[in-house]
């Protein structure tokens, strides 16, 4: 139990961690670009330490196969988002930069077409983060809905918000829910992942089950 505890402290700090740089960096920004780029950056290995030591912190009453392979999802999700990240800030920064220092209006245009063909490729990662993230998380909710912890009702929750947003990236695919009029359910998903570090943490700190003592009579 002292290990189960040692990882949940550990999914709990990086988690809650990750979820702020998540909504710092690309919910609400209220940073200047400078920090918003490093907290952006930041938010996927933390996810990736997070969903490590929740999976641990879980595995002894987790639900088998569902449980490890949501664990593995959300882990790859991590290192797609981080993918993404670099791509688009280098992208965004280098031909930002040479837009900026054209010596013309028709150089100036051709560096901004390039720009926005290029973008793809980020756009890209971001519907493989959003798949791998999603399926991570219907496999999570899955596993951990015999959790104590958590619940099925909980659990049905998760898996339902990241089922929707799986449809919703598939179905607007390429563009974006949000670019295409419909609801980005990203910040749902954070937030039942917010929900789920604090059933966590209300768990680590229950006292533990002990069996009534009987009597030499079995009372």
């Amino acid at each position: 139990m002292k290990r189960e505890e040692a990882w949940a402290q550990i999914a709990i700090a990086a988690g809650v961690l990750a979820l702020a740089s998540y909504f710092c960096s690309i919910v609400f920004k209220p940073f200047p670009w400078d920090v918003g780029r490093l907290l952006f950056f930041a938010f996927g290995p933390l996810s990736i330490i997070s969903i490590t030591g929740f999976f641990k912190a879980t595995e002894r009453e987790g639900g088998g196969a569902a449980h490890l392979l949501g664990a593995l999802f959300v882990l790859v999700a991590g290192v797609t988002v981080t993918l993404m990240a670099v791509v688009q800030d280098t992208q965004f920064t280098v031909l930002g930069d040479q837009i900026r220092q054209a010596p013309d209006p028709a150089t100036q245009a051709t560096l901004e077409r390039i720009l926005w063909g290029v973008n793809v490729v980020q756009s890209g990662l971001d519907v493989a983060w959003d798949i791998f993230l999603s399926l991570g998380t219907i496999f999570l909710a899955i596993g951990l809905s015999r959790h104590p912890a958590f619940g099925r009702s909980w659990a049905a929750v998760g898996a339902l918000v990241a089922a929707a947003a799986l449809v919703l990236n598939l179905v607007t695919f390429p563009t974006a829910p949000a670019a295409a009029g419909l609801m980005d359910l990203g910040p749902g998903v954070g937030a039942w992942y917010a929900v789920m570090l604090l059933l966590l943490f209300l768990h680590t700190r229950r006292p533990p089950h002990r069996p009534a003592v009987q009597g030499p009579n079995g009372q």
